[in-house]
């Protein structure tokens, strides 16, 4: 405000008719034109005319002005006295300011909440290539990302593969997204440490008077080091599903250090602020802060004067009726405006009109009269109540602004006229424009009113989920908590649910393990891998109690996982080099001058080029007799196996005997066929080997061995009546080709270990190159082909689950090192237990012989006369 002086010092020109006035003689006088001050206008203005003329002294007036007439020089009889007084006008003068600071609520500071975060910075959670490092080095590298935090999916638990006890580093993370300074008060917790059989506390932080900069971040330590077996608040949710830890914060901004924070705003030492506010409805609305800001209050409301009642016609006191009503602020001219209504207070009947209306406009008048000083006593920190609180009411001294609402009065004594709220809460002004979106039926969005607290803004979090954790070594191994459930419908309408850890299991509906399938479950044989990539890796450095702040390095790891790949085989060829056969029969023959009954032999030969060669005879003139049907066949086969090998693995396999680490023998199954061909059979049912079968990495068709073997037997074969010796002799030679050589001795199959054997894959891991560690186990899901006599064939039924691969490998039949966890395996350091424990306990060999296991019986093995496994049987 400025203060100013006001005067009157307004001067202009007097103008004077001079029609009957005498002028003296002018010696020659000067015309001009002059700009002359003649008046004032109506706002104090002075008003300047240019007229034509000249000066000249005038007895009684002195110098004046004489107008004339510019296009012709002469007088018009009128004439101006410069410097006559003819009005006041009031001018100001400032003399100085009054200032004074007032709130702004046209441009409003937002104070916004400043956010947690509750992150444990070294449990992967992604796996991504480093481009970073790609485009540094060429070289394309994974990397895992950490970005565990609450809340997070907790769908799948987490193992932590070693007992750092950074791997348990919990942090809060708090952001200051203000651009000045803030202080809050800080209360986290995680729900908890737990014990196989209960809950075992929780992790926790509290924290006040917190101060961040402007825009800063502070890192606060919330946990280190394990404490318990697991970190969850349940281990188990609806089983087989894992349970989850579960996290709750709170972040309360208490204070805004900035310089021009308004002191009128605090209460005592809490600095207030304004949040929006809406009236609970049940509909939870969008509600939307209104800039500019304004205050507005609706409010229910009754008053008490010890001193004076109000009833009609009775006007002593400050009494009013019971009121509902409306007070709104105006920061242009800083006023108040109240208005009230009443519900209860009706005309009586013996009342008039007129009477009604003098006691009705006293009612208003005094209850305006009472409630306005108070929104100005109270201005900008109104108190608020809520209309959902019943009891007790928001008590005014209706003379003092003070309120109280729990307890007595200060001093015990009662003020003598007394207001009492039954609620006072913040509304949008009532000429506010519509919110955001209200013009859509379907939209529920509001104006927030303004409601003054010492509570700033507030971030809070509750029921923030995120996985079970737990770390290797663990005293029950590794404890799964990751399940998938199969569900095998059965022929009879029943299901069976097989519930295997996830990621573990195949499912393949028509394979058996008891029979020969080498496109079903025999094709199967995991392995675990580990390929090298960079782990980040954070440490926290304290600088003030549990303040401080990370350091970040890029330490070298693996990514363990296991991966199903194809069974490498060895196969034999059978193929036949020469057939020799020596039949005879008893004829007539005759040499010379003799003759008799004989042995008459004929000789033939065949091979794969040349088919049937006849050799000769024992006698050059024979005639078998010809009721004679009987025959004897000797057959004897040269013939060649050739042992190869297919490997379409990446890393190199073999295979040993049952014991030591001599070669295995093999098992030519054509030998027990041939027996059941003929008499007197004799054939060598091995193949020899001169060292262990090895296979390098993706080799296919090595050869292993080769070896040339002969086989016999005897055959008797009967000539059929009427047939001829020249076309008996025809049908056994193709009948020792078809039903013989061709079945036996032209074949091509896997390769049958006598005895059984032991099969080793070679590891092909190395220290920063990784590879294959060693073998690994999977569950397979499969039915079982069994026979059905309801309808005499073989069908598929009686669902089940088999453990598959290496034995010993049970480390690796678990979810966390899967393809389906959330990092496509389990992602280590270099010198992290579970990874220093699935070295030292890698298992590399599979035994496979009649002792073992269906499942290990992935390779044919002959044993007591039979192969197994066998074939499946045959409706």
């Amino acid at each position: 405000m400025s203060r100013k002086a006001l005067s009157t010092v307004l001067v202009a020109s007097l103008l004077l008719c001079l029609a009957l006035q005498t002028l003296p003689a002018l010696a020659g006088p000067q015309l001009q034109w002059a700009d002359l001050v003649t008046g004032v206008d109506a706002n104090g203005n002075l008003v300047t005319t240019r007229v034509y003329g000249y000066y000249a002294d005038i007895e009684g007036f002195g110098r004046v002005f004489v107008v004339c007439d510019p296009a012709t020089g002469r007088e018009t009889g009128e004439a101006y006295v410069p410097g006559a007084k003819v009005g006041d006008r009031q001018v100001q003068k400032l003399v100085r300011y009054e200032r004074k600071l007032d709130l702004d609520w046209d441009h409003p500071k937002q104070v916004n909440p400043v956010r947690l975060s509750l992150i444990a910075p070294n449990i992967p959670t992604d796996v991504n290539y480093d481009w970073d490092y790609y485009e540094r080095t060429g070289q394309l590298v994974e990397r895992a990302f950490n970005q565990f935090a609450w809340p997070m999916s907790w769908s799948f638990a987490r193992m932590i593969p070693g007992s750092d006890p950074d791997y348990w580093l919990i942090l809060g993370v708090l952001q200051n997204p203000n651009p000045y300074p803030v202080r809050v008060n800080m209360q986290a917790s995680i729900w908890g440490w737990h014990t196989r059989w209960n809950r075992d506390g929780a992790i926790s932080k509290d924290l006040q008077g917190v101060s961040l900069g402007p825009n800063e971040t502070k890192y606060v330590l919330i946990n280190r080091g394990q404490k318990r077996e697991f970190l969850a608040d349940r281990l188990w949710y609806k089983w087989p599903q894992p349970g989850y830890s579960e996290a709750y914060y709170d972040v309360q901004v208490k204070r805004v250090d900035d310089p021009e924070y308004p002191e009128i705003l605090k209460s005592g030492d809490a600095y207030g602020f304004f949040v929006p506010y809406v009236r609970w409805d049940g509909t939870d609305p969008t509600v939307y802060p209104l800039i500019p800001m304004r205050l507005a209050f609706d409010f229910h409301c009754w008053s008490d004067d010890d001193y004076g009642s109000y009833w009609y016609s009775y006007y002593r006191g400050r009494e009013f009726p019971e009121c509902w009503g409306h007070a709104e602020h105006d920061p242009a001219t800083g006023q108040w405006t109240v208005s009230v209504s009443f519900y209860y207070f009706k005309k009586p009947w013996w009342m008039s009109d007129a009477e009604w209306q003098k006691v009705y406009n006293t009612a208003v008048n005094k209850a305006i009269s009472a409630l306005k000083p108070l929104f100005e006593k109270w201005y900008p920190k109104v108190p608020f109540w809520c209309a959902w609180w019943d009891d007790p009411y928001l008590r005014v001294n209706g003379e003092t602004g003070e309120y109280i609402t729990y307890g007595n009065w200060p001093g015990g004594r009662e003020p003598s006229f007394r207001i009492t709220f039954y609620y006072l809460e913040p509304v949008p002004p009532r000429n506010a424009p519509p919110p955001p979106g209200s013009q859509y039926w379907w939209s529920n969005t509001r104006w927030g009113g303004w409601l003054y607290t010492t509570g700033g803004a507030y971030a809070y979090g509750s029921e923030l989920t995120a996985p079970v954790l737990f770390s290797y070594p663990y005293s029950r191994g590794v404890e799964e908590f990751n399940y998938t459930t199969y569900t095998c419908r059965e022929r009879d309408g029943d299901t069976s649910n097989f519930v295997v850890p996830e990621g573990t299991g195949i499912y393949e509906r028509t394979t058996d393990l008891r029979y020969y399938d080498p496109d079903g479950w025999m094709r199967y044989l995991p392995v675990v891998r580990a390929q090298p990539m960079f782990v980040e890796w954070y440490r926290f450095v304290p600088t003030q109690g549990d303040f401080g702040y990370l350091t970040k390095e890029i330490a070298p790891g693996y990514l363990l996982w296991v991966d199903t790949e194809t069974r490498p085989v060895l196969s034999v060829a059978t193929q036949p080099i020469e057939v020799s056969v020596d039949w005879w029969c008893w004829a007539h023959v005759s040499s010379g001058r003799s003759s008799g009954i004989a042995q008459f032999h004929r000789y033939w030969r065949w091979t794969p080029q040349s088919g049937w060669q006849f050799l000769g005879q024992s006698h050059e003139s024979a005639t078998p007799i010809s009721d004679q049907r009987d025959s004897r066949w000797k057959v004897t086969v040269r013939y060649a196996h050739r042992v190869t090998g297919n490997n379409p693995n990446n890393f190199p396999v073999l295979w040993r005997a049952q014991w030591g680490n001599s070669p295995p023998a093999l098992y030519w199954p054509g030998a027990q066929a041939l027996r059941e061909k003929g008499n007197n059979v004799s054939v060598d049912p091995l193949i020899p080997l001169s060292g262990n079968p090895y296979l390098g990495a993706n080799e296919q068709n090595k050869l292993i061995a080769s070896c040339e073997k002969t086989a016999g037997l005897e055959l008797a074969r009967e000539r059929q009546r009427g047939e001829s010796f020249e076309s008996f002799e025809s049908r056994v030679l193709s009948e020792i080709v078809s039903g013989i050589v061709q079945p036996v001795f032209s074949s091509q199959e896997e390769a049958v270990f006598e005895g059984g054997g032991r099969f080793a894959i070679v590891p092909t891991f190395e220290p920063g190159r990784g590879g294959v560690i060693g073998g690994a186990q999977k569950y397979l899901i499969h039915y079982r082909y069994v026979w059905d006599s309801k309808w005499d064939w073989y069908v598929w039924d009686d669902p089940e689950d088999d453990v598959i691969g290496f034995p010993g490998a049970n480390m690796t039949l678990c979810s966390y090192i899967s393809a389906w966890s959330p990092t496509d395996g389990l992602v280590v350091r270099a010198g992290d237990e579970y990874f220093a424990e699935l070295l030292r306990r890698k298992s590399t060999e599979i035994l496979f012989n009649s002792g073992s296991t269906l499942a290990q019986r992935l390779w044919r093995f002959h044993s007591g006369g039979v192969v197994y496994p066998p074939p499946y049987p045959e409706d």
